[in-house]
């Protein structure tokens, strides 16, 4: 009866065993796939983006990110938007000036979290 316990739970063991196997295989297939789904939406979006490895795409859309950053921030800095200038009153009282990128992102932070 031992012998018979012992077989039973290696029997067992190895179905768990190549079941996690299995499932770790899927796992690690659905994260590539949506990987390259992703590096090709960022591809899409960046010039030249088609020719860029991997690395390049990601560097050239944190250049991107900082770019547009700046946008928006030289331009709230020079017209003042009626939206935000009362999510920035708390960070910058009202001198557009004192208006950083940490801040800024901050405001927008706050802001998406308002509306989910």
């Amino acid at each position: 009866p031992i012998s018979k316990c012992r077989s039973d739970w290696k029997i067992y063991t190895s179905i768990d065993e190549n079941s996690l196997k299995k499932a770790r295989r899927v796992v690690k297939k659905y994260k590539k796939m949506s990987l390259r789904k992703e590096m090709k939406r960022l591809r899409q979006i960046l010039p030249s983006g088609e020719k860029l490895k991997q690395y390049e795409v990601l560097d050239q859309t944190i250049l991107l990110i900082q770019q547009l950053e700046m946008k928006l921030l030289t331009t709230i800095r020079q017209n003042g938007v009626s939206q935000i200038s009362t999510l920035l009153d708390g960070h910058c009282g009202q001198n557009l000036e004192n208006l950083n990128i940490e801040m800024l992102r901050s405001v927008v932070g706050h802001a998406m979290q308002k509306r989910s």
